[in-house]
């Protein structure tokens, strides 16, 4: 799902910054798609899915009170990113990294987190094309390879005070990867990260998990 941010009152002044964010990480985008895929096509079809992913979340400032922070989501959704946003603040230090698990980049502007991770988003991981393979088979053999080893060093080398797994919400369709269903990543959670909080929708339906570190790379 795309997402637009939403014009509201009482911005942080930050705003310059978040412009700046903005262009970093389309930058970086662009610029991991030309080091990371090894075949042209795959380079080609990296490319513009991090491009339009980037140009089309326009990243948006952060307001101070009574923000919503997508336009095209509705109420309910705008409401679990601000629970996850407000949480992840309010539990961690600016020094602190988290690592996106799914489509949802944006989180990182949103908390002002670094990433933990070279992937913004989580296409390389998958071999998943938002709105483009949706009906190729649910298999990680069509990520591009190397990209899990990529993951591996980058963790080990920011270990992420949080990850969140933004899949339970199915934006961009990657509601068929949830992180406990993929390996590497089911094992990290199961050896280092406890389950602190799940946003969920009034319907009930999750939205995010969160997992914190139990041993708090901070210390």
């Amino acid at each position: 799902m795309s997402e637009e941010p939403s014009s509201c009152e009482g911005k942080v002044s930050s705003s310059r910054r978040a412009a700046v964010s903005r262009w970093t990480l389309l930058v970086l985008a662009v610029a991991l798609g030309v080091v990371v895929a090894p075949a042209a096509s795959l380079r080609d079809a990296a490319l513009t899915v991090l491009l339009v992913g980037a140009l089309s979340e326009r990243l948006p400032a952060r307001p101070e009170a009574g923000w919503q922070p997508f336009a095209n989501l509705d109420a309910h959704r705008n409401a679990a990113v601000a629970e996850l946003v407000e949480h992840v603040s309010a539990n961690s230090r600016p020094e602190d990294r988290i690592f996106v698990w799914g489509w949802l980049a944006s989180l990182y502007t949103l908390t002002d987190r670094l990433p933990a991770s070279r992937f913004l988003y989580c296409t390389f991981l998958t071999g998943l094309i938002p709105w483009t393979n949706l009906a190729d088979p649910n298999r990680l053999d069509h990520a591009v390879p190397g990209s899990w080893t990529m993951l591996r060093a980058d963790l080990r080398r920011h270990p992420p005070l949080y990850i969140i797994d933004a899949t339970p919400g199915n934006d961009a369709s990657f509601g068929r990867y949830p992180a406990t269903s993929v390996p590497e990543l089911a094992r990290l959670l199961e050896e280092e990260y406890t389950r602190e909080r799940v946003v969920r929708l009034p319907d009930g339906s999750d939205y995010f998990h969160l997992y914190r570190r139990r041993d708090d790379p901070r210390d």
